[in-house]
């Protein structure tokens, strides 16, 4: 865990000495991390032939592209794995939030510096497991959905 957050520690780092250096928005940070996210991953997409990361054929990245894109609006592909409206609404809820976690995050950072946004970090696997373990000691379901 400590070696989670330490990887976690250095891009903030970086986002805090960005925006002392320039005078940049927080919403153009945000575009230029999606750009570097993008871009790293179909740089990086090749890795997953390899069996550890997935097995594919290299020559199928395409119509697994295409099929993923279909999927994300409910569209499923014979031959593939199933696919509705849930995808979707899971996709975009994780979407949603992801990214408004990262502009809040980006907006910390800008304004009260990297050392409390990496402080958050550190805290919140601590603040779960206490939740968890309170959960299952009062006999709790830990969200809503095991209600």
């Amino acid at each position: 865990m400590i070696v989670t957050i330490l990887c976690l520690t250095i891009p903030k780092v970086f986002e805090e000495s960005t925006f002392g250096k320039y005078n940049i928005d927080v919403l153009w940070m945000f575009i230029w991390t999606l750009y570097t996210q993008v871009t790293l991953g179909w740089i990086t997409w090749p890795v997953q032939s390899v069996d550890a990361f997935g097995g594919i054929d290299v020559h199928n990245i395409p119509s697994i592209f295409v099929d993923g894109c279909k999927c994300t609006v409910g569209i499923a592909t014979p031959g593939r794995p199933y696919c509705d409206w849930r995808n979707s609404v899971l996709f975009f809820v994780y979407c949603t939030i992801d990214y408004s976690y990262y502009a809040i995050g980006l907006y910390v950072i800008q304004t009260r510096g990297a050392s409390l946004m990496i402080l958050a970090t550190a805290i919140v696997p601590w603040v779960y497991s206490f939740w968890s373990l309170l959960t299952q000691w009062l006999r709790m379901p830990m969200c809503v959905f095991e209600l």
